[in-house]
């Protein structure tokens, strides 16, 4: 669980939807705020201006579905992945909707939970805290660093790990990474 009440978003078009919503996030400790959108384009403003952690996505929305929004979210994650260090990971989807068929493309997304409607409190309770843990885990990841390193070993790609490396030289724009073994250029400026 992260150390901090999640920012929770709610994206469906269906103002009755929303206020569920809303009326069950409100009794869960482990929320913060929630923030509403009626459509995709909404909560694209939304994740632009806001620090969310969860998006409560329905799939089925006029315009740009909830499908096609977390593959946009998907794949802009995917493209910036390592990109930013010290970035934080993204928002984690959790697909609400009343059609059981694009499960498959939901997990296939990497969404953290899919929930039927009606919702039960017991079963959002349970995808919000899976999602806080999935984030945790995110975090912790980051902070702890990359756990090895890949250098060009002629044809063949070495993995190092990062703790077995004793000492780094300055090599030109290049840097020359040496450990107990042997000794590797790193082709990175």
């Amino acid at each position: 669980m992260p150390n901090r009440p999640l920012e929770v978003l709610v994206v469906d078009d269906e103002p009755p939807a929303v206020a569920q919503m809303e009326w069950l996030l409100s009794s869960e400790s482990q929320v913060h705020r929630v923030h509403t959108a009626g459509n995709a384009a909404q909560a694209k403003h939304v994740l632009d201006t806001e620090a969310i952690d969860v998006i409560l996505l329905d799939i089925h929305m006029p315009g740009q579905s909830g499908m096609e929004l977390a593959r946009e979210l998907h794949s802009r994650a995917r493209g910036r992945t390592g990109e930013r260090a010290g970035e934080e990971p993204g928002p984690q989807i959790v697909f609400i909707t009343a059609d059981a068929e694009p499960a498959v493309d939901a997990f296939e997304l990497q969404a953290r939970d899919y929930l039927l409607k009606p919702v039960r409190q017991s079963r959002l309770s349970e995808a919000l805290r899976r999602a806080a843990q999935s984030l945790s885990t995110a975090e912790q990841e980051q902070s702890e660093g990359p756990h090895r390193v890949s250098v060009l070993q002629g044809d063949t790609t070495v993995l190092l790990e990062v703790s077995s490396i004793r000492w780094v030289q300055a090599q030109g724009d290049y840097a020359r990474l040496y450990t107990a073994e042997s000794s590797y250029l790193l082709r990175i400026p």
